[in-house]
């Protein structure tokens, strides 16, 4: 574990560093290649520590919606990361922190909630899709949640999942 969390979150700060300037501007070089190293980076960090919820909803996803698994991933990510922060709350503060957050003076659950709220503005600038914008329809949730939770590394997740917290969070993501 102490490997797969140094890579992440050397991962995490490389992007947070680059990748609104790769998608603002295409053409900085600098940018892209560091965002080609940090996505190695991260591949590695999950390679040993495996995924989990995330990748457990962008997996129907992908094959009801079609939805590109990428972009499958960045439309749960900020959602699933607010349910998974109490499960462990100093490693989503020092996502925030990596991500340029200054956390001085806030609550160790504010701290970990703060690295969500970075990643979903994240999700905004840089043009990812609602889920409603993808097709979602509030009456797909129990299929989807059916889907998901079959997914072999669930148990890989942080926080133990529940059919009942799979809808939650797929009813926060599709209120947005």
């Amino acid at each position: 574990e102490p490997f797969s969390d140094a890579l992440a979150i050397y991962a995490v700060k490389m992007i947070g560093e680059n990748l609104g300037k790769a998608v603002a501007n295409g053409r900085d070089i600098e940018a892209r290649s560091n965002m080609a190293i940090a996505s190695t980076i991260a591949g590695c960090a999950f390679s040993n520590a495996s995924v989990g919820l995330v990748h457990g909803i962008a997996l129907p996803l992908g094959a009801i919606y079609h939805v590109p698994h990428g972009i499958a991933n960045a439309i749960m990510l900020p959602y699933v990361m607010e349910f998974n922060a109490m499960a462990a709350p100093e490693k989503f503060r020092d996502i925030a922190i990596a991500l340029g957050a200054d956390v001085t003076g806030m609550s160790l659950r504010d701290a970990a909630l703060e690295a969500s709220g970075i990643v979903r503005q994240m999700c905004i600038d840089c043009g990812v899709p609602l889920l409603k914008e993808v097709g979602v329809k509030k009456e797909d949730i129990p299929s989807i949640v059916k889907d998901t939770i079959t997914y072999a590394r669930l148990p890989n997740n942080p926080r133990t999942v529940s059919e009942k917290d799979i809808e939650k969070i797929l009813i926060a993501a599709l209120e947005k």
